[in-house]
């Protein structure tokens, strides 16, 4: 991304505008790149952070200065789901001004914040405050750094006439069916190919020169599988819910109708306690 938006400025189309990365993981790792640009293809043009318009945030300090900046920045923050980090603090300093844009360059896992955001949310409760979604919200899918599926089902290639078991063990539901269909495609037997689920146990045995797994007996599962993969944080179900009272509240047509509600849920509360 930082190579992208380098070409652009580059072209002129970006002309002024800051640019910072605030993220001392994603700094340090920037640092590499620079440090051997010159075996990267696309270092012709100079590091995307040689130019004065760049800047790498570092100390707290520093992140909170950019919130103090008027007149338009580009901030990339981590992490990527919204749920931890300096990200937050650039989400409530910008989430209500209309004239700013919230761009998602990654998969928002339900649930987290980000999901909620890039849902559609019209308000969301970020550090105890209850901050209105006034930007506009946008979402880029092709930065993934992960391999996609014929270049996994070519890497398993050289090793199908060797494989006892093949396990998936991470992705979504849709994209894990999709993944065993490529490969299954390719010549991988289905029955080997296992995806295991929320506390299912598997023994690993080296049979007849090939690695095969054997689920273990292990009783019940904590969820089911379609359970687990709808879980939600109860932490944005707890920010919703406080939005959603504090909207009822407002709609009330005058305070006494207001007591009542507060009164009713009490009583919900209390009963659900005992």
């Amino acid at each position: 991304m930082l190579e992208d938006i380098a070409e652009l400025k580059r072209g002129g189309k970006l002309q002024g505008a800051q640019v910072f990365l605030d993220s001392p993981l994603a700094g340090r790792t920037t640092e590499v790149f620079r440090t051997h640009r010159s075996s990267l293809s696309r270092s012709e043009g100079g590091h995307a952070f040689s130019g004065g318009e760049f800047r790498l945030s570092e100390t707290v300090d520093q992140s909170r200065a950019i919130g103090r900046i008027h007149g338009g920045a580009i901030i990339l923050a981590g992490s990527g789901m919204c749920d931890a980090g300096r990200v937050k603090h650039h989400l409530k300093d910008n989430l209500w001004r209309t004239d700013s844009t919230i761009l998602f360059v990654g998969y928002q896992a339900p649930g987290t914040l980000g999901a909620l955001i890039r849902g559609g949310a019209a308000q969301v409760r970020i550090h105890g405050e209850e901050i209105g979604v006034r930007a506009r919200i946008r979402s880029i899918d092709s930065y993934s750094g992960h391999a996609d599926r014929e270049e996994l089902v070519a890497w398993c290639k050289p090793m199908l006439d060797g494989l006892g078991s093949l396990m998936i063990v991470h992705g979504e539901p849709e994209g894990i069916d999709g993944l065993s269909d490529a490969l299954a495609a390719a010549g991988v037997d289905r029955r080997s190919i296992v995806a295991p689920t929320l506390d299912e146990n598997f023994v690993l045995a080296h049979r007849d020169g090939r690695w095969m797994a054997t689920p273990e007996a292990n009783g019940m599962p904590r969820l089911s599988p379609e359970a687990a993969n709808a879980r939600r944080d109860w932490h944005n179900d707890y920010a919703q819910m406080l939005l959603d009272i504090r909207g009822a509240l407002q709609a009330a047509p005058d305070d006494a109708a207001r007591h009542r509600l507060l009164q009713q849920l009490r009583r919900v509360l209390g009963n659900s306690g005992r």
